[in-house]
């Protein structure tokens, strides 16, 4: 009975591992965004049809050629280097992106 608080913190360690992992993978963060934004030849337009259809990092630097051409017109584009760009949240400014429930309904589409 005492090693359950142990399991528990340890649990606690790993869930936020992967949260934290999942965050880099995760298309939809901001990081990933500024990242994507960064690459030659993504403007807003593509980088959004890029992040809707293909979800995560991994995904899309798996990509064929054709597959980025039919989905936003970028099939000579190599995300195989793509990382995730850290953005800090300082002083109280939260990075808000097209995706986030936060995002002004007014501005999309």
């Amino acid at each position: 009975m005492n090693e359950l608080p142990f399991f528990e913190e340890k649990s606690e360690l790993i869930s936020n591992f992967s949260s934290n992992d999942s965050k880099e993978q995760d298309l939809h963060s901001p990081g990933n965004i500024a990242a994507l934004l960064a690459t030659a030849k993504i403007n807003n337009r593509k980088a959004k049809l890029l992040i809707q259809h293909f979800k995560t990092i991994e995904s899309l630097k798996n990509a064929a050629p054709l597959e980025l051409e039919q989905v936003a017109k970028c099939g000579k584009v190599d995300f195989s280097n793509l990382k995730y760009s850290s953005i800090q949240e300082n002083s109280g400014v939260k990075v808000v992106t097209y995706f986030d429930d936060e995002y002004p309904i007014g501005l999309k589409d």
